[in-house]
């Protein structure tokens, strides 16, 4: 489960507890028994749930943003399914996921075509090429990278690079200021995908501290 969703199940917990409490505060002062309290306020509990979930949802937006193509801004400019067109060692890329998702076969020409698709259609061609996952290697004119390696995070650094980010991703990016980075639907296994959440999270926070760090800052 993550982060966000463990933080928002927290929060209606303890609105269902809270809504409990009143309960049984309600039968104190009626002088009723629990059952009879429960009986003519059980719909405080959901009531406080309910609640407890729509603080949950506020604060997670506030203090963090949840990297999601369906997002609002700056969430979908920051996914690797954006329209982001740039060139990788002379290959162009018309966004994040293409050139991931060539990654998956060693046919050069495929990888061309790939790195050439937009978001959606690149990642559902790519689903064609997950014969990777036996063997653990992924590939790029010629190279060959094991999955888990150096070598493939060096890789993945140098995808992430902000030369290879359009003007409109680096102003989402710092306009995250300093807000934690989630992909609350990204995968965690490194063994079932070229980018794992965590990956994809700290290379995106490594690139905004670099940002900064040249002096540059949001405006608008």
């Amino acid at each position: 489960m993550s982060v966000r969703n463990i933080t928002i199940f927290l929060c209606i917990m303890f609105g269902a507890v809270m809504g409990l409490v009143f309960v049984v505060a309600f039968g104190k002062i009626q002088h009723l028994s629990y059952d009879g309290a429960l009986a003519e306020m059980w719909f405080m509990i959901p009531v406080m749930a309910f609640m407890g979930w729509f603080t949950g949802i506020v604060f997670v937006k506030r203090g963090v943003v949840d990297i999601n193509s369906r997002g609002d801004y700056p969430a979908y400019v920051l996914s690797n399914l954006y329209q982001c067109p740039f060139y990788f060692n002379g290959i162009f890329c018309a966004s994040r996921e293409g050139l991931l998702q060539a990654l998956k076969v060693s046919d050069i020409d495929e990888q061309i075509r790939l790195c050439s698709l937009l978001g959606y259609e690149a990642q559902q061609v790519g689903q064609n090429y997950n014969g990777w996952k036996e063997n653990q290697l992924l590939h790029l004119q010629g190279e060959v990278y094991k999955r888990n390696s150096e070598k493939y995070q060096h890789l993945l650094k140098r995808i992430f690079d902000s030369e290879n980010m359009s003007l409109d991703v680096v102003a989402a990016l710092l306009s995250t200021h300093n807000k934690k980075l989630i992909h609350s639907i990204g995968k965690s296994d490194i063994t079932d995908t070229v980018l794992t959440e965590q990956e994809f999270c700290l290379l995106m926070t490594g690139v905004r501290t670099q940002l900064k760090e040249k002096g540059l800052a949001y405006i608008g």
